[in-house]
């Protein structure tokens, strides 16, 4: 493999086909350690009491009050979707899959296929506006107390 090697290269895309029936596959593993970052700042208080009242017996209690608060969620991937959308806004008409057999180059596509830009919408841009939909809010993972 070269020094710099494409990402189709680096992670075995196949693109198969002669247009308009071109499909894209990938062989081997999925994406093995692909993640984003964010940021985690945590604060709060806990309160631990003990009391002994005989020697063979202990009472405990235990309060705490803590606030999670997320940022920079998916840094690099809403930096790589900045950079990627004049290329997924171009190819946001076109069918997601293959094209339905007998269609030709200007023709409509039925409403049964799937566009790649509904497909992105659907698959990518809104779970990241889910996950980033909390950005700088208390974080529900946790409870306050």
């Amino acid at each position: 493999m070269k020094a710099n090697p494409t990402f189709m290269e680096l992670y075995n895309v196949q693109v198969t086909g002669v247009a308009p029936n071109i499909t894209a596959s990938r062989a081997g593993p999925n994406l093995a350690g692909a993640s984003d970052i964010n940021d985690v700042d945590g604060k709060g208080e806990e309160l631990d009491i003990i009391y002994n009242p005989t020697r063979n017996w202990r009472i405990m209690a235990n309060v705490a009050h803590q606030e999670v608060t997320k940022s920079n969620i998916l840094f690099y991937g809403k930096q790589l979707l900045a950079r990627m959308m004049p290329v997924i806004q171009q190819l946001s008409g076109r069918a997601n899959h293959t094209y339905p057999v007998g269609w030709q180059i200007g023709d409509p596509l039925p409403a049964t296929s799937e566009t790649f830009g509904a497909y992105f919408n659907r698959v990518v841009a809104l779970p990241v506006a889910i996950a980033t939909l909390n950005e700088g809010n208390p974080s529900a993972d946790l409870r306050n107390y």
